[in-house]
């Protein structure tokens, strides 16, 4: 895992307001950070990789493509953690250059809904609507990540509306593989108090496991009914 300092959005639930910095970690060169990881070319080798993630590794694009294209030199199987937010890269090659290098996607979608999204992050979804674009393009392996936040996205009908946004994505052509559901927790909440921020999910209690499955199940069934023949991993 490589850890890229700074991120443009301000979510809710981001347990990692330690990143949002752009002035904070270590300055290094990309040709530093690929020296460091040839020393352990036997855990990126068979099934094994490098994920870059942040912060928001797309707010660094053109270190983001230095790192992948040397790894891709050294035959290291690579992976992008991201919002989904693109910088300044709605009408730029970079972007296409990024994910062209780019062996697995991990794309946290925040809310299928636009005012939700807005609501959750500070920012508007075009950002990540054009990631996913330019993935199409690719073709590049993707793994939807969604955080379940008890209460707000839960529902019948939230569920609903977040299935079909999936069904939408795999008519337009992503190449999605899975959706991992990532619980709601509260493990960030000391981070905020210690940089003196106000946490506005402080009254939302975390994601039990029994409710997790349930929604995994319902998620599930609501799925096979929109896409019955489409097979797709939700963990």
């Amino acid at each position: 895992m490589i850890f890229l300092q700074g991120c443009p959005l301000r979510c809710s639930f981001c347990h990692n307001p330690d990143s949002w910095s752009t002035t904070a970690g270590q300055l290094c060169t990309a040709e530093s950070v690929l020296e460091k990881i040839s020393r352990f070319s036997a855990y990126s080798s068979s099934n094994g990789g490098v994920t870059i993630s942040g912060g928001e590794p797309l707010f660094q694009p053109c270190f983001l493509l230095e790192l992948l294209f040397g790894l891709k030199l050294r035959g290291i199987n690579t992976a992008i953690d991201t919002s989904g937010w693109p910088h300044q890269l709605e009408n730029d090659c970079l972007l296409t250059a990024i994910l062209a290098q780019t062996d697995l996607l991990l794309l946290d979608i925040k809310s299928p809904d636009s005012a939700e999204y807005k609501l959750l992050t500070g920012t508007e979804s075009t950002g990540r609507d054009h990631v996913i674009y330019s993935a199409i393009i690719c073709q590049t392996s993707t793994w939807l990540r969604h955080v379940v936040l008890p209460g707000l996205n839960t529902s019948s009908e939230a569920i609903s509306k977040l299935a079909n946004w999936i069904y939408e994505q795999h008519k337009l052509g992503l190449k999605m593989e899975k959706v991992s559901l990532l619980p709601y927790h509260r493990l960030g909440l000391h981070k905020y108090e210690e940089l003196g921020l106000k946490y506005s999910l402080r009254d939302m209690p975390a994601m039990s496991d029994n409710e997790m499955d349930q929604y995994k199940q319902k998620l599930n069934r609501t799925l096979a009914s929109i896409m019955p023949d489409i097979p797709l991993a939700i963990e």
